[in-house]
């Protein structure tokens, strides 16, 4: 394509895959104007993890984090409504203190503010997704849905389970318990302890077990 980019139809896999920096222009018409791929991204976030001209702390199991203010109102609308406030948190050199989550999450959620991207994990994913609820970030929140429906299997599906029951996530919490009702033999099989966890909540026990 006009960005050097290789297009592939993968008919075995039904599927067209994106070879990318590769160098290549399109055809002989542009050989001396290759556009490499794009660097804001890796710029945003070096700016986040470099706290020179940060402007605003959040504090997170005692670690503190640093960020701009301008990206955060500019990106969010919750703490365009905190930091535009007259509250303590809204004040020259306030610390913020953020709850609920864990220090790993909460960098994520930044990032994405930051990138429009998440990288995620199995660790992080349900603290992730409460957040982007609680922020309202809509984007971040499917990203996150998407990754346990497309991720979930004998060793996850349990724990995602408990946690989005906890958590209030709906969504989730019918996503992975319809996986489990379905998968529930293989999950016996491959993860039994997984399955242990259920015996703590019996109303969500009682959910797994009445289709089987």
């Amino acid at each position: 394509d006009g960005d050097g980019n290789v297009i592939v139809v993968d008919a075995g896999n039904h599927c067209i895959r994106k070879l990318t920096s590769c160098g290549l222009s399109r055809g002989l018409a542009v050989p001396r104007f290759y556009v490499g791929p794009a660097s804001m991204t890796r710029g945003l976030l070096s700016m986040l993890e470099d706290d020179e001209f940060a402007d605003t702390t959040f504090e997170v199991e005692g670690a503190r984090i640093t960020a701009h203010r301008a990206l955060l109102v500019t990106r969010s609308a919750f703490f365009r409504g905190m930091l535009k406030s007259s509250c303590r948190e809204a004040q020259p050199g306030a610390i913020i203190r953020v709850g609920e989550t864990t220090a790993a999450a909460f960098r994520k959620v930044l990032a994405f503010l930051y990138t429009d991207t998440l990288e995620l994990d199995d660790d992080v994913v349900i603290d992730v997704m409460c957040k982007a609820r609680e922020y309202d970030l809509t984007r971040a929140y499917t990203i996150c849905m998407r990754y346990c429906i497309r991720g979930a299997q004998s060793s996850n599906a349990v724990s995602w389970l408990l946690k989005a029951d906890e958590a209030q996530l709906g969504e989730l919490r019918a996503e992975m318990l319809r996986y489990i009702q379905r998968h529930f033999r293989t999950i016996r099989a491959e993860a039994p302890g997984m399955l242990a966890g259920l015996r703590a909540n019996p109303d969500l026990m009682f959910e797994v077990m009445s289709v089987l």
